[in-house]
Parts: structure tokens; C-alpha cells; sequence
């Protein structure tokens, strides 16, 4: 299976790029099989960002 992981930030707890993170972990914890890939949102208004999302898929992400 294929996944996009696209949060928006956790306002005043993660930035919306460690949220994706947290959340790709979680569900490669399940289905270490699927694709996923990260997409971190965030309204350049509230909350600049300071890192580049990932290139490419993130067969691991982070694990």
C-alpha cells in the first residue's frame, strides 16, 4: 500500500515535519511493507519552515 503522510503542525508541540515523522514510525511500526511517503504542511504565516521535506520515499522513515 501506498501512503502520504501530510500533517499540518501540532501547535506549540511538533513542527508539522516531525509530526509526519512521528506518524510515518507509528504506521511502518504496523505495515512495515508499505510506501510512505512524507508531505509536512504548514501556513508559511504561523509557521516558516526551516527544514526541506524529504526527498523521494521514505521506505524507513527515520526507524
Amino acid at each position: 500500500m501506498r501512503v502520504l503522510v501530510a500533517p499540518d503542525s501540532f501547535k506549540g508541540s511538533l513542527a508539522a515535519d516531525d509530526a509526519a515523522r512521528a506518524l510515518a514510525r507509528g504506521w511502518l511500526a504496523r505495515r512495515p511493507g508499505d510506501e510512505v511517503r512524507l508531505l509536512p504542511l504548514a501556513d508559511a504565516a504561523r509557521e516558516p519552515s526551516t527544514r526541506s521535506p524529504p526527498p523521494g520515499p521514505t521506505a524507513n522513515a527515520g526507524r
